[in-house]
């Protein structure tokens, strides 16, 4: 009894120890793919597709912050037409965004959506129906909200991914604080609050066309085991920033 008791006991310790070994295993290989990503980074360099893919994040970001803030310029106009009381404006004005993950197809999926039904709210004849557009619209908004930082990240040598985030950020800042004066600008133009709606979702589309030119992140390919479309896109950003054929990339 005893004998078994220990036999037992020592296949116990192995599988435990195995599992360890695994574990540490799984670790030191996602350790030395996140190192060779980063070294892949640094040879395909920081240059001319980084300006244009930071360009487009800040571009996609820029454009939910006014279709956001188009919102709380747009109700008063339309409290006419939509029958809209004063306390149901705030209502509309603070639906709130849910957060989603993804990448390239679901930042633009989620971009062209979120364009597409703010359009598509122009047309809405009554409080319940721009309301519902609304806020549909506001999930989709979600995700150029959470992921255009993180994406712009992905793409960008580490020793220079602090300083591009930072500036990303600073312009983003920069458009938030000029975003009602554009608005007022453009509101003395566009009279119906209808034209203004639309005219508010117009970037979210035309950014969305300008992310069809973009790549998937390598890392995010990394992760799904797809090395070779990864080498695919770090060669593409290599002979964009170099002029060289992508062939002279190793």
């Amino acid at each position: 009894m005893f004998r078994e008791s220990m036999n037992i006991y020592r296949k116990y310790k192995m599988i435990k120890c195995n599992m360890k070994l695994e574990k540490r295993c799984q670790d030191t290989v996602r350790c030395d793919m996140e190192t060779d990503l980063e070294t892949a980074l640094e040879l395909a360099g920081a240059g001319k597709y980084q300006i244009f893919h930071c360009g487009l994040m800040v571009a996609i970001l820029g454009s939910a912050i006014l279709e956001m803030i188009g919102s709380s310029f747009i109700l008063p106009s339309a409290a006419c037409d939509l029958a809209l009381e004063d306390h149901m404006k705030g209502i509309i004005a603070s639906i709130p965004n849910i957060d989603a993950l993804g990448r390239k197809p679901v930042l633009l999926v989620s971009t062209l959506l979120s364009g597409v039904i703010g359009l598509i709210a122009a047309f809405m004849p009554n409080l319940l129906s721009f309301a519902l557009c609304k806020f549909v619209g506001s999930l989709f908004l979600s995700c150029p909200s959470s992921l255009g930082f993180a994406f712009a990240g992905e793409l960008m040598p580490k020793k220079r991914r602090d300083l591009a985030l930072l500036i990303c950020n600073a312009s983003l800042m920069l458009i938030a604080s000029l975003c009602p004066n554009f608005i007022r600008s453009i509101s003395t133009y566009l009279r119906p609050w209808r034209l203004l709606t639309m005219a508010y979702s117009m970037p979210l589309i035309l950014s969305a066309l300008w992310l069809t030119q973009a790549k998937e992140s390598p890392k995010f390919l990394m992760m799904k085991g797809k090395p070779d479309e990864a080498l695919g896109v770090l060669r593409h950003i290599f002979a964009f920033n170099s002029g060289q054929s992508p062939d002279h990339y190793k």
